[in-house]
């Protein structure tokens, strides 16, 4: 497994994997049916680029081998309270294989050595088990609990970088 920047060269391979897993994600992840083209892709990854240039996002590709399996970054940072915004999904078939466990372990990794950010935040809905089960793992408190416009009861972990 390994994490790569995004790039303008992913936008198809991307869009071809959310189209794929669509009718999985669609329950959990509110921007899905937003992604109807090749070009909302694209226009994801030049928002992405700009956002990591700026400080403001920074999102990877998630790889087994060649194959792209999954994306995950920071979708957001508070800088003055050093924290950083954990998001992340993964290919249904692609579940079960600790690929995403070891991919948000690098993000740990990232914030700490390389961002000087001592805080992170995970956001899962409460339903979606295998989303709640990486903060679960780590042990993170859990800080709160909030209902989407869509009904869906969203639980907050946050935890400190080691």
């Amino acid at each position: 497994m390994n994490l790569t920047l995004i790039k303008r060269k992913d936008a198809q391979e991307l869009f071809e994997l959310t189209v794929k897993n669509r009718a999985y994600l669609r329950k959990w992840l509110p921007w899905l049916d937003g992604v109807q083209s090749l070009a909302d892709t694209e226009e994801f990854i030049e928002r992405s680029i700009a956002g990591h240039k700026s400080s403001e996002v920074c999102n990877f590709m998630i790889r087994q081998g060649q194959e792209l399996v999954g994306i995950c970054g920071f979708y957001k940072f508070d800088w003055e309270k050093k924290m950083g915004f954990i998001g992340y999904w993964l290919g249904e078939e692609f579940q079960g294989q600790g690929l995403m466990s070891r991919a948000c372990l690098e993000l740990e990794k990232i914030a700490s050595q390389e961002l000087g950010i001592l805080k992170l935040d995970i956001r899962a809905a409460e339903l979606n088990r295998p989303s709640r089960a990486i903060p679960e793992r780590w042990v993170m408190l859990r800080k709160g609990r909030f209902r989407m416009p869509s009904g869906c009861m969203i639980t907050m972990w946050i935890t400190w970088c080691m």
